[in-house]
């Protein structure tokens, strides 16, 4: 946790640095919008080769832009699937909040920073023979926080962003005591601008 209070404090300080550098000309306005998209994520965890499962993202997002920089913040409600082992899945809603710095580069985005995402209620499970049942953070052994990177590419056209972004989890979901499980994360996510 340490680490990422780390990350936070370096970026807020770096952009609060180019901010103040850059004249009120250059600024250019917040934008504010609305985001959803698809993933595919799993759980790693040693000695286990989990397969990647189909998810899916919604949320709101904000845009702070300084010329080619900029700062992304968002808002994700996301039902997250993970492979449970034995042909099994878990499915978990979460709310997930990346901060991102991003350069613009005409229209490509380069952007990256942290998240932190947070468990919401129980979980459902399904076996390998479709049985869904509900399932506490403790009885699979889970934590319901979450932080980690986020790294992605986008394009900005006219009220309208297309990310593909990559997400793997730093700290260790798994409540077990031997035991280090953490996420990973593809999402293919559209924005729509205001």
């Amino acid at each position: 946790m340490k680490i990422s209070i780390k990350w936070f404090t370096a970026l807020f300080l770096f952009l609060g640095f180019t901010l103040s550098q850059t004249s009120k000309a250059q600024l250019s306005p917040v934008s504010f919008g609305v985001k959803a998209g698809l993933g595919l994520g799993k759980l790693s965890q040693e000695g286990i080769d989990s397969d990647f499962k189909l998810n899916y993202l919604a949320g709101i997002s904000t845009d702070i832009g300084v010329g080619p920089l900029g700062v992304l913040a968002d808002v994700i409600y996301g039902l997250r699937r993970y492979d449970a082992g034995s042909g099994g899945t878990y499915g978990m809603n979460r709310i997930e909040i990346p901060v991102q710095a991003r350069f613009s580069m005409g229209l490509v985005r380069l952007q990256g920073g942290l998240y932190w995402a947070k468990v919401l209620g129980d979980l459902s499970s399904t076996d390998a023979a479709g049985t869904e049942t509900t399932v506490t953070l403790t009885q699979a052994a889970l934590n319901s926080t979450d932080t980690g990177i986020v790294l992605g590419l986008g394009a900005k056209l006219p009220f309208v962003t297309l990310e593909a972004r990559y997400m793997f989890g730093l700290s260790n979901i798994s409540s077990a005591v031997a035991t280090t499980t953490k996420t990973q994360s593809f999402d293919l996510v559209a924005g729509f601008w205001f």
